[in-house]
């Protein structure tokens, strides 16, 4: 089993990232200017999801899953979803959106799993140009 805690400082420095992932210069930046959480295993962090408000009641959600998260999915996404939740009730979110990297199979059935839904395919969105989807949860 895992513990949550807020955030700290130097949380992204200690998760192992997954082949082929680095967004630590992006995530450094959204943890610092929002709402995250730390999942941590034997005191090691394995996870960080965040989000970001973009404006009232709009916010960016992003995640860093460490290899050592396996074996935790299915706590991992239940623990998710309910701070997904806090996130909504606690900044009044109508809209929550994320980004995926189209191929990423695992990361997309995850997120759909937490109760985001594909809303568009966004072309050319990062600093190589690569393709990325957009996830949404709305609340109306």
């Amino acid at each position: 089993m895992f513990e949550m805690r807020q955030f700290q400082q130097g949380d992204l420095d200690s998760i192992t990232y997954r082949e082929g992932d680095d967004y630590s210069s992006d995530l450094d930046k959204y943890a610092a200017n929002g709402d995250a959480t730390t999942f941590l295993v034997n005191g090691q962090p394995i996870a960080a999801l965040g989000c970001v408000l973009d404006y009232p009641g709009v916010a960016m959600a992003w995640a860093l899953i460490s290899e050592d998260a396996r074996g935790h999915g299915v706590a991992l996404t239940k623990a998710t979803r309910e701070v997904v939740e806090e996130w909504i009730d606690l900044y009044g979110l109508h809209r929550l959106h994320c980004l995926v990297t189209p191929g990423k199979e695992e990361y997309i059935r995850w997120i759909e799993a937490i109760g985001f839904e594909k809303e568009s395919l966004m072309k050319h969105v990062t600093p190589d140009k690569q393709d990325m989807f957009l996830y949404v949860i709305l609340r109306v």
